[in-house]
């Protein structure tokens, strides 16, 4: 199928902004805290996002500044969690006030926008706000926090209080009351703020985690919690916290050691995709729930994506024009036509003649290319053969790729080693599929992602690994276990 301009939009920034997720919580009385995770409709999200022209850079900003991942704190990244599918409701406060927040294995804060937040912070404006001064277990703190993302910081003070997350009170417990959020990630998102579960090595501002005083509060004797998130259905999943749901997952487990506190580090001894290995002789590996693909080096990603026959998408974008416009474009050119006017002309540019995403980028590009060549009286032919070539040689924002939906049966299964054991993905596991019917786009699970040492290089194993494979986060006994899930 022939893919809209609008189509290809979609598949641009669907890595950056996939199907959200809502949750209840409960208390079972079993000392495992269970929380429900439901799907909610992708195409509503994903149309307010292409209407505002988002590019997809969650990981890029979340791993970016590792240099002082393990310091002291101001300078530790945030997810972006444009991306982020599940969440779900904690309470903060006494009488409990209402928060839907993002359960995030990759950072280790949780804040919550503040009802300080002034009137010119629209994202605040529409998402639950803390009010201090309702609740009577309210204890001031005011040191200055912020959090730095790649579009902005993220800036408040701590407070703490009495939160409450699956039918569990924590007092006490120090979080941040945000009063800034950059860009539109946040405007955009379905959820009120974060609540990290990572480990404490890289908490900003030194704040204790919810998970370590629940612990410390001998809530749960436990310490272990599980991500169990279902494919294709509005039942989201489940989040279990204080041990593990036996229905979820089938086969024994397999235990890694964490070798890194901070992120849940551990060490993936290789992959691979038919004859071609990446991960050669193990490499350091991270279990994200913040993030929806699986990330790699981006060298490695570029020849697994090319193994599996995908293409980026804005080389696919750049084919489409070609195909729809080329020889509108050569004549036009001919005609001395400016690059900016044709590209409006066509839909590709607003009609300011500012970039609306990478459209725009790339139409400018591949029209001056073929001013130059039209230029040099070449045939029509050779023009667009260049231009294709030219097309050929543009980079996808992040590493983005797509492939043929009607080729899915046919691509080659993917096996990952950790801990002496085989973990296989099929297509339909690492493929992300938009849509239904004609509508539908595939677009490669596989992203990717350089990360400067220390911290680098990773693979970062998220929701499309962890759909698959049932994941333990089991802080007791420092380490992490996969099942197959059901």
């Amino acid at each position: 199928k022939t893919l809209t301009r609008t189509d290809m939009m979609k598949l641009i920034l669907a890595l950056g902004f996939v199907t959200l997720a809502c949750a209840t919580a409960w208390y079972t009385g079993d000392e495992i805290v269970r929380v429900k995770l439901n799907k909610t409709d992708k195409t509503v999200h994903m149309k307010l996002v292409e209407k505002n022209g988002l590019a997809a850079t969650h990981l890029f900003q979340k791993y970016d500044a590792t240099e002082n991942m393990y310091g002291s704190g101001s300078d530790i990244p945030l997810t972006d969690f444009s991306d982020a599918q599940y969440f779900g409701e904690i309470t903060i406060g006494t009488p409990p006030q209402k928060f839907t927040v993002v359960f995030d294995t990759g950072s280790s804060n949780l804040w919550v926008p503040s009802s300080k937040c002034p009137l010119t912070q629209v994202s605040c404006d529409i998402h639950s706000k803390y009010k201090a001064d309702k609740s009577s277990t309210y204890q001031a703190n005011g040191t200055e926090i912020d959090f730095r993302y790649g579009s902005g910081e993220v800036l408040g003070y701590l407070s703490s209080d009495t939160v409450n997350m699956g039918g569990i009170d924590v007092p006490n417990q120090g979080f941040a009351e945000v009063t800034k959020e950059p860009g539109l990630a946040f405007l955009l998102g379905k959820f009120d703020g974060i609540l990290g579960m990572g480990f404490k090595e890289i908490a900003v501002e030194a704040v204790l985690p919810v998970w370590y005083n629940m612990i410390a509060e001998k809530a749960i004797s436990n310490q272990v919690f599980a991500f169990w998130l279902n494919k294709g259905s509005s039942d989201g999943g489940e989040l279990t916290i204080g041990g593990v749901d036996e229905k979820h997952y089938t086969g024994d487990f397999t235990y890694v050691p964490v070798t890194r506190k901070g992120y849940w580090q551990f060490e993936m001894d290789g992959m691979a995709v038919g004859d071609m290995s990446f991960c050669n002789g193990g490499c350091a590996a991270i279990a994200d729930s913040g993030t929806s693909t699986i990330a790699g080096p981006v060298e490695e990603i570029a020849a697994l994506n090319k193994k599996i026959g995908a293409t980026g998408v804005i080389e696919t974008q750049c084919n489409l024009l070609i195909e729809e416009y080329g020889p509108q474009a050569i004549e036009a050119l001919v005609e001395k036509v400016d690059t900016e006017a044709f590209c409006i002309s066509i839909g590709q540019c607003d009609e300011s003649g500012s970039e609306n995403g990478f459209q725009c980028s790339v139409c400018k590009t591949v029209v001056d290319t073929a001013k130059k060549l039209a230029e040099s009286h070449q045939s029509e032919k050779i023009v667009i053969n260049q231009i294709e070539k030219v097309c050929a040689k543009l980079p996808s924002p992040m590493g983005e790729s797509v492939v043929d939906c009607s080729k899915l049966d046919t691509l080659p299964l993917l096996d990952i080693q950790i801990g002496g054991s085989n973990f296989t993905l099929a297509p339909q596991d690492y493929i992300l599929q938009i849509g239904v019917g004609e509508e539908k786009e595939c677009l490669s699970g596989f992203i990717g992602l350089d990360i400067a040492p220390p911290m680098g290089p990773l693979w970062i194993m998220g929701d499309v690994f962890m759909r698959t494979y049932y994941t333990v986060f089991d802080y007791g006994n420092n380490q992490l276990g996969f099942a197959k899930s059901t």
